[in-house]
C-alpha cells in the first residue's frame, strides 16, 4: 500500500491503525490567529521598540543639495527649536505654522509676485525643516502626535532622491527616540501599498515618479526600518492583515496590495509565511463571497455577469489597464429594477476579477519553487500549503477555488500526493478534531482521489482500502446501537461511505484488478457484459454497509446514490435499484436525534415551522462533495487544465431513466457547477455532468 503519512519520514499507513495516535504533523507550527492561530507577540505596539539598535544617522550634506545654503539650514534649526521651545510654553503658533507647512506639502511653490504669492513652500525648505527636525526627535513626545501625523502624510514617495533619503533618516530618528511612533510609521508605510494610481503619489514641481520607482523607495524604506527595530516585525504583520482591502474595494487596489506584499517576502524572510496565511485567508473570504453573490443571480443576470467578463478579458488581452469604471451600463432593461441588476453584475464581475487575479498570481508565484517538486525548498512550502488547507480551508463551508492551488501543485510528484493525503488522513481519524473538520477532510479526500488526473491507480486504491477499513470498523463497533439512519449520530459513518461511492463513480476502472484482454481501457463501454475482478473487499464490505442498520443509501447525496445505482449496474458490481426504491418508504425524521426529533428536549423545532416541508429531508443527507468541483475562474483555469478529471457520461448507459420519478438526484451532482453561463465553465467538450 502506497504510503500517506505526512511526516517527512516515511511511513507505511496501516488501515488498521489509522485509530490509533497519527504520526507527528509536518503542519508548522501556526504562527497568527488565522484560523486558530495564537501568537505571543500579538499584542498591541510597545511604547518602544524592544531589542532597539543604536542607530547612526546620515544626515544629507547639505552642500550636495542644490539651492541649499548652510545658512538656511542652521536657521532652520533655530527656528525649529524656537518653535519647540514655544509649544512647551503653550504658544502654537510656530507649531501650527510647522504643522500647515508639511499639510500643503503639495501645494505648488508660487514665486514672489504671483497671484498666489502665499501659496506653497520652496521644496528646499521642506527638505530643510526635515533635516532640521531629524535632530529635535529626542524632544518630540506624545504632545507632538499631531505634528507627526501631518509628516507621515507627507507625499514623500514623489520627490527627489535627496528628500527620500532624508525623510527615511527622519523616520529611523524618531522610531529610535520615540518608541511610541514605531506603530504610525508602519501604518503610513503599509496604508501605501494600496496606491495604485499615480496621483496618489505625484508632486506638482518634480518630474513623473513611475510605479516601478515609487514601489522600490517604498520596499527599500520600509526594509530600512525592519532592519533597523526587530519590533517592528510583529506590527508589521498585524497591518498587513488589518489594512487588507475589503471585499468592496476594487480590483487594481487589490492587485497593487497583494503585488506588495508579496514583494516584502524578499526582505521580511521572517513573516514570509504569515503573509501568504493572510492572502489565503482573505482569498477563502472572497471565495465564500463570490459563490453567495453568484447564487443570487437570474439567468439574466448571470448572462450579463458573463458578459462583463469577456468584456474585461478582451481589455486585459489589448494592454487596456483595468478600472473601476463598470460595463453594467451595457445591460438593458426597461425593468425599473434596472439599477439594483448593474449594481449586482458589477459587484459579482468584480468579485469573479479579483478571485482570478489572486490566484493566477498565486499559480505564477508558486510555479518556479515546483519545478523541483522533491526539493527541499517545495517540500518546506508545500508544508506551509498544508498549513493552510488545514486551517484556513477545510473550515470553509463554500470554499470553491482556493484549495486548486495544492490541488495543482500536489500532483507534481508522488511524494507530495503523499503529503496531501496523510495529511487528510491524519485529519479524518483524530478523534479529538471536530466532527465538522473530520467530515470535510473526508471530502478533500474523495474528491482529490476522483479528479486528479495524476493521482496513481495504486494510490486510488490505497485511500479505497483505508475508507473500507475505517467504514467496517465504525458498522462493527456501532450498528448494535444503531436504530436506523441518523446522520447527526453518525456522521463521520456516511461521510466515509459516501467518500466509497463517489470515488467509485469517477475512478472506477482503477478499482478493478482483473478483467479480460479485450477491454479497451480508453472505452468505458467495452466492460459491458464482462466478468469482472474488484478491489479485494470492495464489493463485500460496500453491500455489507448498504443493507446494514445504517441505510447509508438513504442518509448520502441522492444525486452520488442515483450515479452509482447506475454504475453498479452497468458494470454488474452489485444492483441496488431495488434497495433504492424500499428507501423511498424510509423517513429520516424519525430516527433523528432526540434534538430534532423532539423539540421539547431543547433541540430544533425545524419539524414544528410552519414553512417547513415535511417531505422534504435534504438536511438529514449529506451534501455531494464540491471541493473540487470544475474549476471556472476564465484566466487562470488554465493551471489545472491538464490536472483536472471531468465527468464523461458513459455511451450505452441508459440515460432515459433519468426521465422517471427518481430523475432529479441523477441531474443534480453538478447542478451548480456553472459559474456564469458556458462561456466560462470548462469548455474543453466534456464539462462535467450528472
Amino acid at each position: 500500500m502506497a504510503s500517506f503519512t505526512p511526516a517527512k519520514a516515511k511511513a507505511q499507513v496501516v488501515p488498521s491503525s489509522a485509530l490509533k495516535p497519527t504520526p507527528k504533523s509536518i503542519l508548522r507550527t501556526p504562527s497568527t490567529k488565522l484560523g486558530r492561530r495564537q501568537r505571543e507577540d500579538d499584542e498591541e505596539a510597545p511604547e518602544s521598540p524592544s531589542k532597539k539598535r543604536k542607530v547612526m544617522f546620515d544626515v544629507p550634506d547639505v552642500g550636495e543639495v542644490k539651492g541649499l545654503e548652510l545658512r538656511s539650514v542652521e536657521d532652520t534649526k533655530q527656528e525649529v527649536r524656537k518653535i519647540f521651545e514655544a509649544h512647551e510654553r503653550g504658544d502654537e503658533e510656530g507649531y501650527d505654522m510647522l504643522k500647515d507647512i508639511f499639510a500643503h506639502d503639495r501645494q505648488q511653490y508660487s514665486a514672489e509676485g504671483s497671484v498666489d504669492d502665499d501659496s506653497g513652500v520652496k521644496p528646499e525648505e521642506l527638505l530643510a525643516y526635515v533635516v532640521a527636525l531629524t535632530t529635535c526627535v529626542p524632544a518630540m513626545g506624545k504632545n507632538y502626535s499631531g505634528l507627526v501625523k501631518e509628516i507621515l502624510k507627507c507625499a514623500w514617495l514623489g520627490r527627489d532622491e535627496v528628500f527620500v533619503k532624508a525623510y527615511l533618516q527622519f523616520l529611523a530618528a524618531l522610531v529610535s527616540a520615540q518608541g511610541s511612533y514605531l506603530y504610525p510609521v508602519l501604518s503610513m508605510f503599509v496604508e501605501k501599498f494600496r496606491e495604485s494610481r499615480p496621483s496618489s503619489w505625484t508632486v506638482p514641481g518634480f518630474p513623473d515618479v513611475d510605479r516601478e520607482t515609487m514601489e522600490a523607495r517604498l520596499h527599500s524604506g520600509l526594509a530600512y526600518l525592519i532592519k533597523l527595530f526587530p519590533a517592528a516585525t510583529p506590527v508589521i504583520r498585524k497591518l498587513l492583515a488589518s489594512e487588507f482591502p475589503y471585499s468592496e474595494e476594487s480590483l487594481p487596489i487589490y492587485k497593487t496590495y497583494i503585488g506588495n506584499m508579496l514583494q516584502m517576502r524578499e526582505y521580511a524572510t521572517d513573516i514570509a509565511a504569515d503573509i501568504m496565511e493572510i492572502i489565503t485567508d482573505r482569498l477563502v473570504k472572497l471565495d465564500v463571497q463570490m459563490q453567495l453573490d453568484l447564487d443570487d443571480l437570474d439567468d439574466d443576470t448571470s448572462a450579463a455577469v458573463a458578459s462583463q467578463l469577456r468584456a474585461a478579458q478582451s481589455r486585459a488581452l489589448e494592454g487596456e489597464d483595468d478600472s473601476d469604471e463598470s460595463d453594467a451600463e451595457s445591460i438593458a432593461s426597461d425593468d425599473s429594477d434596472a439599477d439594483e441588476q448593474s449594481k449586482q453584475v458589477e459587484r459579482a464581475s468584480q468579485t469573479v476579477q479579483k478571485m482570478d487575479m489572486i490566484l493566477e498570481t498565486l499559480f505564477q508565484l508558486y510555479t518556479p519553487i515546483f519545478e523541483d517538486p522533491d526539493s527541499t525548498t517545495a517540500m518546506r512550502t508545500f508544508e506551509d500549503l498544508l498549513t493552510e488547507l488545514t486551517f484556513l480551508i477545510l473550515p470553509t463551508y463554500k470554499s470553491r477555488h482556493t484549495q486548486f492551488i495544492l490541488f495543482h501543485f500536489s500532483q507534481r510528484s508522488h511524494t507530495l500526493i503523499d503529503m496531501m493525503v496523510g495529511t487528510l488522513f491524519n485529519i479524518a481519524f483524530q478523534n479529538n478534531t471536530s466532527m465538522v473538520l473530520r467530515q470535510s477532510a473526508v471530502a478533500y479526500l474523495a474528491s482529490f482521489a476522483s479528479r486528479g488526473r495524476h493521482v496513481p491507480a495504486e494510490t486510488v486504491r490505497s485511500i479505497c482500502d483505508v475508507l473500507m477499513q475505517h467504514t467496517e470498523l465504525y458498522r462493527s463497533r456501532y450498528e448494535k446501537n444503531c436504530h436506523g439512519p441518523n446522520l447527526q449520530k453518525f456522521t463521520i459513518y456516511y461521510a466515509l461511505f459516501q467518500g466509497l461511492l463517489y470515488i467509485f463513480c469517477f475512478r472506477w476502472r482503477d478499482l478493478i484488478v482483473s478483467a479480460p484482454d479485450m477491454i479497451d481501457e480508453d472505452d468505458p463501454a467495452s466492460y459491458l457484459g464482462h466478468d469482472l475482478t474488484w478491489l479485494p473487499g470492495l464489493r463485500e464490505i460496500i453491500r455489507q454497509n448498504i443493507w446494514s442498520k445504517f441505510n447509508p443509501l438513504k442518509v448520502c447525496s441522492p444525486a452520488i446514490t442515483a450515479e452509482f445505482a447506475r454504475l453498479a449496474s452497468f458494470t454488474t458490481f452489485m444492483f441496488v435499484h431495488d434497495k433504492i426504491d424500499a428507501n423511498r418508504r424510509v423517513h429520516l425524521a424519525q430516527f433523528a436525534s432526540g434534538g430534532y426529533a423532539n423539540p421539547g428536549a431543547g433541540g430544533s423545532t425545524l419539524l414544528r415551522e410552519p414553512g417547513h416541508d415535511p417531505n422534504d429531508e435534504s438536511w438529514l443527507q449529506l451534501e455531494p462533495p464540491s471541493c473540487f468541483d470544475p474549476y471556472q475562474l476564465p484566466v487562470s483555469r488554465r493551471w489545472v487544465a491538464d490536472d483536472y478529471i471531468s465527468w464523461k457520461p458513459i455511451p450505452g448507459l441508459d440515460r432515459q431513466e433519468e426521465n422517471d420519478e427518481d430523475s432529479d438526484d441523477g441531474a443534480e451532482m453538478d447542478e451548480d457547477e456553472d459559474l456564469v453561463e458556458e462561456d466560462t465553465a470548462t469548455d474543453d467538450g466534456d464539462a462535467d455532468e450528472r
